[in-house]
């Protein structure tokens, strides 16, 4: 929900911008909201052509294995699977995993358009296993 929230809030304060600073001080704020929601998306402003532009873009984490043993890696896919499915794309395909310094992971899918990734959180369950969320996708864009 945190990231619909900011999402929303993003494409108005992007909409309300104009070039220049203005669209690198939103970008700014947009990163500070995204930091300290937790996001591992980040907004890049940038001059292609004489338009400022402003992207979406996946910082830069370590790549790694994932703590999911083989099953809970099914279940979680599976999960992923029908949020894709809603969304009319295709049966999800696992590209990488990063990893956050706070423990979560960035499951990032193949995609040939743009990126698509899921932010993976694993915690121990009280009635033993492991419990998990799920949340995404979020787009972004691969340049």
């Amino acid at each position: 929900m945190k990231t619909l929230v900011l999402i929303v809030v993003s494409i108005l304060t992007l909409a309300m911008v104009g070039c220049g600073n203005t669209a690198s001080n939103a970008a700014s704020k947009l990163n500070r909201q995204a930091k300290a929601a937790g996001s591992p998306i980040r907004w890049k402003s940038e001059s292609r052509g004489g338009q400022m532009t402003v992207t979406r873009v996946l910082i830069d984490l370590p790549r790694g294995a994932t703590k999911a043993d083989a099953l809970l890696k099914k279940e979680i896919l599976s999960k992923i699977a029908q949020v894709e499915s809603s969304k009319g794309r295709s049966v999800p395909e696992l590209e990488e995993v990063r990893l956050m310094p706070d423990g979560r992971e960035v499951w990032v899918l193949k995609n040939l358009e743009h990126g698509v990734a899921y932010v993976i959180g694993m915690e121990p369950s009280a009635q033993g296993g492991t419990d998990f969320t799920v949340v995404g996708p979020e787009h972004y864009s691969r340049r």
